[in-house]
């Protein structure tokens, strides 16, 4: 019988408040917060919507 890898992806939406004077620099200092946190899934998971597998990949183990 084939055996297969099996690679699921999933995506998480954290909703942060940011205090800026736009938007799009609210959104730069939020992906800065998450690029420099030593725990950005511990820091921000108190946030979150859940998880949700978006999509999943098969391939033949060789």
């Amino acid at each position: 019988m084939p055996k297969y890898q099996i690679q699921l992806k999933e995506t998480i939406t954290y909703t942060m408040e940011i205090e800026a004077d736009d938007a799009g620099i609210a959104q730069a200092e939020a992906l800065d917060a998450w690029a420099q946190s030593e725990d950005p899934f511990g820091e921000f998971s108190g946030n979150s919507s859940g998880a949700e597998v978006k999509g999943i990949c098969f391939n033949t183990a060789t």
